[in-house]
């Protein structure tokens, strides 16, 4: 992934990026977003929603931060058009946030990925055991990151392209 486009966007996607109030999506997309979201004085309802990262030139990935499922889960249905792909983020001391995102994107067929936050140091739980306690196929790709590093975001992203792109050869 690169700052800066090396020729021309041959092709665009759309991820979502979803998680409990606490795991606080906004943060993953504004830690590699070549944009800068919107100000921060919008009474914290739009702020840092958006954002875009070129991949090696080639693929422009849209990122989309999606408000809380408790409060505006009627709308998510509106995002998922054209989408991709999905991050879960999954804030270890609130795993039973992560179950209806889970079971959202499970619902519609979305390949996503879980992403265990963690902030200074190690998760207070393992990613076998959030795969554990979500219930999920053994496809579904666990994985630790501090996602307020941007190489640690562009790992997660990566990783869900890989799940994509398997999935699509999978199916033919």
């Amino acid at each position: 992934m690169t700052a800066e486009s090396g020729g021309a966007i041959r092709a665009s996607a759309k991820i979502l990026v979803a998680g409990g109030r606490a795991a606080d999506a906004s943060t993953l997309v504004r830690s590699v977003s070549e944009i800068q979201g919107l100000p921060d004085d919008l009474d914290g309802a739009l702020t840092w929603d958006f954002g875009r990262v070129n991949v090696d030139g080639a693929l422009r990935l849209y990122l989309f931060a999606l408000p809380e499922v408790d409060r505006f889960g009627f709308a998510w249905d509106q995002f998922l058009e054209g989408a991709l792909g999905a991050v879960v983020l999954v804030d270890p001391e609130r795993l039973s946030a992560a179950f209806s995102i889970v079971d959202f994107f499970e619902s519609r067929d979305l390949p996503f990925v879980v992403v265990l936050a963690q902030r200074g140091g190690r998760p207070s739980v393992s990613a076998r055991a959030v795969r554990s306690a979500l219930d999920l196929d053994p496809d579904i790709a666990v994985v630790t990151a501090e996602f307020t590093a941007e190489a640690a975001t562009k790992k997660v992203l990566l990783e869900l392209l890989d799940v994509v792109l398997y999935r699509a050869a999978a199916t033919g």
